[in-house]
């Protein structure tokens, strides 16, 4: 993890992609979802595999939660070749 207090990830997810599941090197984890409405890919899911939780959130939504959870992404299955049409985040890695 970075020296400084903070550290933000902008990431894009196309066509098979996905996270293995991991915890972040931080005390906090923000995580803003964003994707071009109507939704074109299944998949792509925020999960938290030690609680079998699957978090529901929609376009312009943000989620934070303790770092030291173990999550993951599940693989995004896109209906198109546009990469406006792809799934977007960005993640805010806090430090307090």
């Amino acid at each position: 993890f970075p020296s400084h207090d903070r550290s933000t990830l902008v990431q894009m997810y196309k066509n098979g992609d996905y996270y293995q599941p991991h915890e972040d090197y931080s005390v906090f984890t923000a995580i803003s979802l964003f994707y071009k409405e109507p939704k074109m890919f299944t998949g792509g899911d925020l999960y938290f595999p030690d609680f079998k939780y699957f978090a529901n959130i929609k376009n312009n939504d943000t989620i934070i939660f303790p770092s030291m959870l173990t999550h993951e992404v599940t693989e995004l299955i896109l209906s198109s070749n546009k990469t406006e049409d792809a799934r977007f985040t960005v993640t805010l890695l806090l430090a307090v």
